[in-house]
């Protein structure tokens, strides 16, 4: 058995480590609270403008012209952007992430097609550069606090790839917020955009909408914003995402360190209780000794 002097020194060092990660799960839900109500504030302005540009690309039947919907017959080379977190501590979530992108790109590479790999996040970023897999694009700036006007260089950028020629299209792994114990990481086709062959966003009668002069001319700017808009709500489920998982994995470490603690204490009780019996029982040898 353990003596009691290790043990105790063993719980005493898990409880310095229960003090770390409990303030972590506060410092997380504080973020969290923070970024939720961002993420549930932009939401309804990412839902308004996907369904305005459903309901023109619903009208247009199909025959759209904008450059941001040409679809190519030949696909040669995808962009795939990975979104991931500067920091760890957050459970599975950056390797979920990770996975699913290793699994596009495989997927990619069995049709053939030459992928360009974009990535936010230091934990993304030092993976795939441990692994030798190219990166073209590298970003530290985004994960942390992401904002519309910081985002806008990289929207354009795919923008100007993908009309260019030199990408046929444009993927983008984030995670997806459900809750706080629930996010999923998600695969997202940001180029070309499709005209809806049916089904889709239901539009009320009365948020239809009265088009002047034309849809195309309409679109010429609505497309370019919604992919703007499209990559920052994207970063934004993910920014909410990482501090979800990071507050649910500082939690369950907490709960963790306090069943090893009991498991120690009782432990340490009866290695004590051994101890004492065994330090009674030389006391009595040693006076029946000194008897005879």
């Amino acid at each position: 058995m353990a003596k009691a002097r290790d043990i105790k020194r063993r719980i005493k060092s898990i409880k310095s480590t229960q003090q770390i990660t409990k303030t972590m799960e506060m410092v997380s839900a504080s973020k969290l609270k923070k970024a939720q109500k961002r993420l549930v504030e932009a939401r309804p302005y990412h839902r308004s403008l996907r369904e305005m540009t459903v309901e023109l690309l619903k009208g247009l039947g199909g025959q759209g012209t904008h450059p941001l919907m040409k679809a190519y017959p030949n696909v040669e080379s995808a962009i795939i952007l990975l979104i991931t977190s500067n920091r760890g501590l957050c459970g599975a979530f950056n390797n979920n992430l990770i996975r699913l992108c290793e699994r596009t790109i495989g997927d990619y590479r069995r049709r053939g097609v030459q992928t360009r790999l974009f990535i936010s996040g230091k934990k993304g970023i030092a993976y795939f550069r441990y692994i030798n897999h190219p990166v073209e694009g590298a970003y530290t700036e985004y994960s942390d606090l992401p904002t519309v006007e910081g985002l806008q260089p990289l929207a354009d950028l795919f923008m100007e790839e993908y009309t260019g020629g030199r990408a046929q299209e444009v993927q983008i792994v984030s995670s997806s917020f459900r809750s706080v114990m629930t996010q999923a990481p998600l695969l997202y086709r940001l180029l070309p955009i499709a005209a809806p062959e049916g089904g889709g966003i239901e539009i009320r009668d009365e948020d239809r909408y009265i088009i002047e002069p034309s849809t195309g001319s309409i679109l010429v700017d609505l497309l370019p914003a919604y992919i703007r808009n499209s990559v920052y709500q994207l970063f934004l489920e993910t920014h909410t995402s990482e501090h979800g998982a990071r507050r649910t994995a500082m939690k369950a470490a907490s709960e963790n360190a306090d069943d090893m603690i009991k498991t120690l204490t009782r432990r340490y009780n009866r290695a004590r209780q051994s101890q004492i019996t065994q330090e009674l029982a030389e006391i009595v040898g040693g006076a029946e000794a000194l008897r005879g």
